[in-house]
């Protein structure tokens, strides 16, 4: 769950998939690249989704591996305060759904393991839902979602009655209370995939397919047409954090289960530019970039801070096979390491990072 708010974005709860579902809540101001803790969601501990408007965060929804949910709360950054609004009235079993905002009113889809079959949109001066526009397409579920202007889109994501991994795209049109096809996302399909947009533009990017996704693509909707931009560094993740202030986009967290990397940095997307930086690591965690992974002769480990961190690395026998300390940046000769699984733990002022890795 994320969103800005007057040029401050708000970040929190989610699964970390080591201690579990998180319930905290940060404050990121990107002018000066740091994160303050605030007030606790008020729903407790899940995934969830989230939303902008007027000035205020709302968010709800979700589960916790146990339950769905469907309760909404709205935030005020000024008091620091969570209160409770009227409940979803859209159906149950939305443990994992998108947002957006248009003109004032909150738009969540409504999906369940049947896929996506309708949208519900959320007016915060009566604190009521009403049931929009049905969905007329084939249905998909876990897909990326974002904005522009009157319009909303939803796209990539997995078809529901083939469980493949689909790029359908569409848009809901706010003043008509329309769905519209477009134009297919062009990359390979995905779940879990990223949206945001940035002034007038739309992109999705990362996700899987049993491969981990570092693509990024931009939408443009005057032209109903997409353009790959640069891909985020190192390997791929899903279930990014994203939001944007003002011209720049960031993108946050995510994870990878398949070597079981759980990132906790900050990238910053100027689509001015054709470089990506990175930024502060969300508090308290160690911050590395692993690859390639799957490695041969040569295996580099990169942390976004100057901090002194010390590596260690065992086989799948707890036996340490290599030791080292390093600042920004180190890259190990592997050449003599046998085929077969690795364990890495980084440790600095900051914590300590674990991670599986895998020489082929």
């Amino acid at each position: 769950m994320s969103f800005e708010i007057n040029g401050l974005a708000y970040m929190g709860c989610g699964n970390d998939y080591n201690t579990g579902y998180k319930q905290d809540f940060w404050e990121y101001d990107a002018a000066n690249d740091s994160w303050t803790q605030k007030a606790d969601f008020g729903g407790g501990a899940r995934i969830l989704t989230g939303f902008l408007i007027n000035g205020k965060g709302y968010a709800g929804l979700g589960g916790n591996g146990i339950s769905s949910f469907q309760d909404f709360w709205e935030y005020d950054p000024l008091s620091n305060t969570w209160v409770q609004k009227s409940d979803f009235t859209g159906g149950v079993g939305l443990s994992i759904t998108t947002s957006f905002t248009i003109n004032n009113h909150g738009y969540v889809p409504v999906v369940n393991a049947s896929g996506i079959s309708g949208i519900m949109e959320y007016e915060p001066v009566s604190d009521a839902w009403l049931q929009k526009a049905n969905f007329p397409g084939i249905k998909f579920r876990n897909f990326a979602s974002f904005s522009i202007g009157n319009k909303g889109y939803v796209g990539s994501g997995t078809d529901s009655l083939t469980g493949w991994f689909c790029q359908y795209f569409w848009e809901y049109d706010q003043p008509s209370d329309a769905w519209t096809q477009k134009a297919n996302f062009p990359g390979p399909g995905r779940c879990d995939a990223t949206g945001i947009s940035i002034l007038n533009k739309g992109y999705i990017g990362f996700g899987e397919n049993n491969n981990y996704f570092s693509d990024f693509w931009e939408y443009d909707p005057q032209l109903n047409q997409w353009t790959q931009k640069l891909s985020l560094p190192g390997i791929g993740r899903k279930a990014c954090g994203a939001f944007s202030v003002g011209n720049k986009g960031y993108i946050v967290c995510g994870y990878e289960l398949k070597f079981g990397t759980i990132y906790t940095d900050v990238w910053e997307y100027n689509p001015d530019s054709t470089l990506l930086s990175g930024q502060e690591d969300l508090p308290g965690e160690v911050t590395l970039h692993v690859f390639p992974n799957p490695f041969r002769d040569n295996l580099t480990f990169n942390n976004l801070s100057a901090d002194q961190t010390e590596l260690i690395i065992s086989d799948n026998l707890s036996r340490k096979v290599m030791h080292t300390t390093f600042s920004r940046s180190v890259t190990i000769n592997t050449r003599e390491l046998p085929i077969g699984n690795y364990f890495y733990e980084a440790t600095n002022k900051n914590g300590i990072k674990k991670g599986k890795i895998l020489k082929q």
